[in-house]
């Protein structure tokens, strides 16, 4: 642990630091840092090629996609993957998350009152964002499983089903 940050010319370090540390300049000079921007090992001079190709990978065919999926839904998607891709949050489980902003978005829908309406329509975005997610994260994860197709699929029409029980109630 380094005790002063100070340093001035001719002054002593106090020796409270291990010897695996980087001795700091003692001058009256700022220190300066040269830092590089670096996003999952890539510079900033190419991240955005990677994070294009990363984004076409987590894709199913995009010839299979539709094009409001394409336009926003997966773009949002991918960037919440990009920001749970690190943690240990499976694809099976943000298909749970999907579930229950599904079935929000059901019950806001069955309420039938402005603000309602308003909840129901952000829930399901939500819920279709997230459906796009637990995808994308399973092919850049490589983690995708039978399973995991058959659970999203039902979740699917669980949330599909309950939405439009929601709006005609």
């Amino acid at each position: 642990m380094i005790r002063n940050f100070h340093h001035h010319s001719g002054m002593q370090q106090p020796a409270l630091r291990p010897k695996s540390q980087i001795n700091l300049p003692t001058n009256s000079q700022p220190i300066r840092l040269r830092t590089q921007i670096s996003l999952f090992g890539q510079s900033h001079n190419s991240w955005i090629p990677m994070w294009l190709q990363e984004y076409k990978r987590s894709l199913k065919m995009p010839e299979a996609e539709e094009l409001f999926d394409l336009l926003f839904y997966r773009p949002v998607a991918f960037l919440f993957v990009k920001g749970i891709y690190l943690f240990p949050i499976t694809p099976n489980q943000v298909t749970v998350l999907s579930l229950i902003a599904g079935l929000f978005a059901a019950w806001y829908f069955s309420v039938s009152t402005s603000a309602s309406l308003l909840l129901a329509g952000i829930w399901y975005a939500v819920a279709n964002i997230l459906d796009c997610c637990d995808g994308q994260l399973a092919r850049l994860q490589n983690s995708g499983t039978l399973l995991g197709r058959v659970v999203d699929g039902a979740v699917d029409y669980v949330s599909s089903i309950a939405i439009f029980v929601g709006i005609g109630v």
